[in-house]
Order: C-alpha cells, then structure tokens, then sequence
C-alpha cells in the first residue's frame, strides 16, 4: 500500500475527538472576532478582487455520476470543463461542488473521507481530484471558487446500499454530539445556535483553503435549511452572524499568509424578509463587511433585486441571483432557452452584476455522445440544449437583444420537493403569486409581471406577442384579459390553455400590471384557478430597426 493511500485510509478513520479537538484549537481567537461588532477592513487588492468580471458563474456540482471519478484524469477534465471551452461562451467563474460538508472528498483530518469506491482509483494514482479541477480552472483563465453546503445531506456512495447509489450515513461528529442537531428531522441537521457547530465548520472551511488556493467560497445556506431552531432562527440570527464573521475574520488571515485575497459569497433566499425568516441578518453581514458576494434564490425567478441593493448602497459587494433548472421552479424544469433568456435578462435588467446557474448539466452532450463508455456513464446527466445555448447568451444582454423571450410569473413551491414548508423560507417560493383563484362574481385578479425589454420601443423588431393562460378546475366559462388595462381580444383555446394575442404598446418596461376575470359574472361558487401566466414575444431577430 502506497504512502498516499495510507494517508487516506488514516484521515478516513480519524476520530471524531481528535477532529472536535483540532477545530477548537483551529478556530481559537476567533470567537473574540465574531463579536466584536465593528466592520472588517478590506484592501485594496481585496477589492479589486471583489470588481473582477463574473458574466456567468456556473454552481458545477460533480458528486454525480461518481462513476466519472474512475476515468482518466484528462477525459474528466473534459467531461465538467468541454462545455466551457468555446471561444463564444460567457462563464468567467466555476464553484466546484464535490460533496455535501460533512464527508470530505479530499485528505482530511478533520472530517472523514468520503468511501467512494471509484475515487480510490485517484487516491491510488495520487491525484488530488480538488486540486486538479483548481488547475484546470486557471488553465482557462476562469475564477475558481468552492461551494461549501452549509447544512448539507449526510450521504455517500457504497455505503449499505448498491453499488452507484447513494446511501444515508450519520457522519461522527453528529453521532458524537445529538444535542448539536436540530431536534424532530428525519435527517439530522446542525444547530448553528450551538458554538460546538460553528467551531467545527470553521475549522472544516480553515482546512480546505490553506489547502487549496480558491479564488472564494459560497457559503451555500440552501443546503439544506433550516440551521436554526425552527420557529426561533430570527431570534438566534446573532448566532448564525457569529459564524459568518468568524469565517471571515479566518480567511482574512489565511489570505494574508498566502498573499491574495480570499473571497467570500453567500448563498440565500430570494429576497431580504425571506433571509429574516430563516435567521440571517443579511443587513449586519453587509454592515460588517462579511461578504463580498450574495447569491440570492435557487429555484426562484422572482428576485428582489432592489430590496439587496437597498441594504447593499454604495459597498462594494456583488449581487448574483442563481437559478436552479434540476429543483427548478415549480412547472418550468428543464424549459426551452426562450424561458432563460426571460428570467436571466429580467435580472440584468434590474441591476444584477452577474448571473448563477445551479443544477444545470454542465456535461457537453456533443462530448459524451463521442464514446460510449462516456454516455453510460454520464447517462442524464448531458447538457440540454437550452442549458449549452445558454452559457452563450445568458451573460448578455446584449447578446440576448432581440431573441424570443419567454416572461412568466412565478408559482409556488418547486419541482422535486419544496412544497408548503412551514418551517423555512428558502427554495420554497412560498409568496409566489400562483396558482390563484378567480373569482365567480366577475372582479378581477392582477397580478404583476416584470418585463425586462423594451417592447414598445422595438415593435418593429416583434412578429408575435401571446399572453398565455393555463386554467384548471371549472374552465367552461371563458375568461377576459386586460394588459396594462388595456382589453385583448377573445382568446383562442388549446385544451386548458387559453391564447391572448397582444402588441408591443400595450406593455411597459419593467412591472406591467396584467388583469383576469371569467367572463360574464355568476353568483354560484365555481372552482378556477390561473395555474401559469406566461408572455411570449417573437422577434424578428435580422430585423432592422
């Protein structure tokens, strides 16, 4: 057995003591860090840093298929990287995401080692898959950062279960300490309220970047919520401040030994209120200077681009909105790239100063489909085409100018769970406007729907508008549909959906108010809801204007 593969063995045994041990030795002095309320001093490097260009920051999660960790280190690097390699595409910046936070895919002594049985085939090699996919970042010029799950799953490949697939396993420290965890979770999730949890992250996140030299590292609060006492975590946010600072003030001094700044982005939901409601006091850590980057949403469309700058004002701290196309927004997973262009030039629209995908399948289907081996291997996982299309248009508005777009008003919960969450905020879209009754007796419902594109202004550009209304329930009174005020025309039917066709005047830049009411009033009680509203502009894309 090689040096190398001892170490792995030894780190994948470490006991859970010896781990507790080393983070409160790693994390001493911080705690008089996280409370001391005054605001951390940047450099002027670190800013800069903060200012570099980042058009499309890609959420590349490669925990699947672990299969790929049994290729050749080259055919992996082109399997996460090919997408990436054309001269056309917009992605200045990759977050690699290799696990969960509580089992390590790299040597650790702090946490143990995730016994993924293809990955062995690496360790044997003595590669280091963390420090391979940095290098190969830099080879292309692009940022690499690191997404560390904050609160994520306790699983792992080969454990009690077949081979490939992912088993449930309670990692140590958990078993080690039940009063760390939040009670009543049928997976068991940290308690940030608890210092024991926060030390021990700072000391897993202290180990990871003296190790490897990240551009940053999101701090990824949407995996999974809560970390705070359910029906509590607004009263505990101090807590949850405590551990953002404390990871700031530690990698301050970890890049001041190594001589470049270390980045910090943190990843919560859609809007200010919403990050109240799951304990994070997103105004304290933008007071503070404890974040660089806040990435709010995952599954939303519906951003509060202005509540983030509001508290944000004149610092120096980016605003990247993400979006979520595998735990996608309820009704519109894996969409045509007319519905990206929508939601991405909406947010560029209102401000943003850059774009996240998340869960898009970053695995060039061209590439996989070449061997194979490859294919079976990487099997759903492939890029839609709308996903490899988008790496091409969505960092631009310009480059989106004048391309049919898709602008739909967001319904609650999410595909793949997120349903009705009493108990969180985040990834739930639980404000969302639909579905929505219609009432009986003929008053309207009015919803609003942002329209980022000046539709007036460039009618000469546009073949087609549609308002598009899905109905369910009693459909067998027809409806009527105001833009802006303004009457449209009766509509056309398919099946369950009823067709408006509308023109470039009717509709305003920015929030256009759109009204619906059966047509015709009743007084007996009848069930219709609005389940999707959608509008659909059609350019004429070499037209000229």
């Amino acid at each position: 057995m090689n040096q190398s593969r001892r170490r792995f063995l030894r780190s994948t045994l470490a006991t859970t003591s010896a781990a507790f041990l080393l983070a409160l030795i790693l994390t001493d002095g911080l705690a008089i860090s996280a409370e001391n309320g005054s605001a951390i001093q940047l450099s002027e490097e670190h800013q800069v840093a903060v200012n570099r260009r980042r058009r499309i920051y890609v959420y590349h999660d490669v925990g699947a298929p672990q299969e790929s960790f049994a290729l050749e280190p080259q055919v992996w690097r082109d399997l996460h990287l090919k997408l990436f390699d054309r001269p056309d595409q917009q992605v200045d910046t990759i977050g690699w995401c290799f696990d969960e936070g509580n089992l390590a895919m790299h040597p650790s002594t702090v946490i143990p080692v995730a016994d993924f049985p293809q990955i062995k085939t690496w360790w044997d090699a003595e590669l280091d898959i963390v420090k391979f996919a940095i290098d190969e970042t830099r080879k292309m010029d692009l940022e690499a950062f690191y997404e560390y799950r904050v609160n994520g799953s306790d699983i792992d490949f080969g454990k009690d279960t077949d081979p490939g697939e992912r088993g449930w396993v309670l990692t140590p420290m958990k078993e080690r300490h039940p009063d760390w965890l939040l009670p009543s979770w049928p997976t068991p999730k940290w308690n940030f309220k608890v210092p024991g949890v926060r030390e021990f992250k700072v000391a897993i996140l202290r180990e990871l970047v003296q190790n490897y030299d990240f551009d940053g590292v999101d701090l990824d609060f949407s995996r999974q919520p809560p970390s705070l006492r359910t029906g509590h975590a607004w009263e505990d946010r101090d807590a949850m401040t405590e551990f953002v600072r404390a990871v700031r003030a530690m990698f301050q001094e970890v890049a001041a030994r190594r001589g470049r700044p270390l980045l910090l982005a943190v990843r919560v939901p859609s809007n200010v209120p919403g990050c109240h409601y799951d304990g994070y006091d997103i105004e304290t850590w933008v007071e503070q200077n404890l974040v660089d980057i806040i990435i709010p949403g995952d599954r939303s469309i519906d951003i509060d681009v202005d509540g983030f700058h509001r508290i944000i004002g004149q610092r120096n701290i980016k605003l990247i909105p993400s979006l979520d196309d595998y735990h996608a927004t309820k009704g519109y997973r894996h969409y045509p790239i007319e519905f990206f262009r929508g939601v991405f030039s909406n947010w560029w629209h209102q401000g943003v100063d850059g774009v996240q995908t998340m869960n898009f399948h970053n695995i060039s289907a061209d590439f996989a489909a070449s061997d194979p081996e490859i294919k079976s291997i990487v099997g759903p996982h492939m890029a839609t085409a709308a996903q490899e299309q988008s790496y091409r248009e969505i960092g631009d508005p310009q480059t989106m100018r004048f391309k049919d777009k898709m602008f739909v008003l967001q319904q609650r919960w999410g595909e793949l769970g997120g349903d009705g969450r009493w108990d969180f905020y985040q990834h739930t879209n639980c404000q969302a406007p639909l579905p929505v009754s219609i009432p009986h007796d003929g008053l309207p419902t009015i919803q609003t729907l942002y329209i980022g594109d000046d539709l007036a202004a460039h009618a000469k550009r546009i073949q087609n508008i549609e308002v598009r209304v899905l109905l369910s329930g009693d459909d067998s009174h027809d409806i009527e549909v105001k833009v802006n005020g303004v009457s449209l025309a009766a509509p056309s039917k398919d099946a369950d959906w009823r067709i408006f066709t509308a023109i470039a005047r009717q509709f305003a830049v920015g929030e256009n108010l759109i009204s619906v009411r059966s047509a015709g009033s009743s007084q007996e009680p009848r069930q219709l809801s609005i389940e999707k509203l959608e509008v659909l502009v059609d350019y004429d894309e070499h037209g000229t204007q």
